[in-house]
């Protein structure tokens, strides 16, 4: 009713702030309407069917749910809440490739015998595509930035040979995705992600907010305003 309403914007501090966040996830355009605080990237792509991201230690340790962010980043997505995906474009394993049409990232490990059981192939492989977009690495700066992916199975040497192969380590610079004034290469825009919109959510069954603050001033007004 009404005064839940003036409730809600008293709690959120800007009524006009946005409450619904758009997204792409493999080129399909998402709008999500007052997103729960609580729910994770991971989880929302496995109830629409995207399940080759794996529910894994649910740490951000072990990569099992690594997707693609804005071309160039590897994210844990059992830790990107989703009301922080605003503006977000997202690959999952599925987006990568599939029977038919498989990617280079998925080929190479297939064709180097780097999987084993399967369950961390296609975190891998969104973390190798990553890294394809983003630029030049040395074998130590790659096997670093893979670091973050786990597999009980090949011992990694196969996994490693493969990405080797597959980024041209001993050839390729320590050329970066972002040129001097921290444009993507790729994509033409400014890298990372989209600028924030100020999305804010309130979750009412579990007495929740979410707000993103756009500014410092912004920030120290919410932290000076009374709590749900």
């Amino acid at each position: 009713d009404a005064d839940d309403e003036e409730d809600a914007a008293t709690a959120l501090g800007d009524a006009a702030a946005p409450d619904s966040i758009v997204f792409t996830v493999n080129g399909t355009v998402h709008r999500v309407h007052a997103p729960s605080p609580t729910v994770t990237l991971l989880a929302w792509l496995r109830d629409r069917g995207h399940t080759a991201a794996k529910v894994g230690c649910g740490e951000g340790g072990c990569g099992a749910c690594t997707v693609v962010e804005n071309g160039t980043n590897a994210i844990n997505s059992c830790l990107r809440l989703l009301v922080q995906c605003d503006g977000a474009v997202i690959t999952t394993p599925e987006g990568l490739g599939g029977p038919g049409n498989y990617s280079e990232e998925q080929k190479a490990i297939a064709d180097g015998n780097g999987s084993q059981c399967g369950y961390c192939t296609p975190g891998w492989t969104t973390a190798l595509r990553a890294l394809r977009n983003r630029g030049g690495l040395s074998e130590a700066e790659l096997q670093k930035a893979l670091d973050g992916n786990i597999c009980r199975c090949t011992g990694y040497r196969p996994i490693l040979e493969a990405a080797g192969k597959l980024l041209d380590v001993e050839d390729c610079s320590n050329a970066r995705c972002g040129d001097a004034e921290g444009f993507c290469k790729h994509r033409g825009t400014p890298c990372g992600a989209a600028p924030s919109r100020g999305v804010r959510v309130l979750d009412r069954e579990r007495n929740l907010a979410y707000v993103e603050p756009t500014s410092l001033k912004a920030l120290l007004a919410e932290l000076d305003r009374p709590r749900l």
